[in-house]
């Protein structure tokens, strides 16, 4: 599990890649400019920015996927973003997944 909170988590997320290299300004501009995850990184940034709090968890399978939404909703979890290959969901507070 990563924990990400306010200016240095924002360091950490690099949302421009200049941490990383040349590679990592690479993805970014993809990211940017060819798919959603730059909408999902931008609103990770501003995120970070208002104080908030970002936690990834690696999990595999629908079961692990709902047992941790499950658990990050029963301590107030906002917005979560399941990220798979290639796609990247979006599950608003409201959403409640099905055994």
């Amino acid at each position: 599990m990563n924990v990400l909170k306010g200016p240095e988590g924002q360091r950490l997320l690099d949302s421009m890649g200049t941490s990383h290299g040349l590679p990592g300004r690479f993805m970014r501009w993809l990211q940017q400019h060819g798919g959603y995850e730059g909408v999902t990184v931008a609103a990770h940034s501003a995120a970070l920015g208002q104080g908030k709090w970002l936690i990834f968890v690696p999990v595999r399978g629908k079961p692990g996927t709902k047992r941790t939404v499950d658990i990050l909703r029963s301590q107030g979890a906002g917005e979560i973003f399941p990220f798979r290959r290639w796609a990247v969901q979006f599950f608003p507070p409201s959403c409640r997944l099905k055994p």
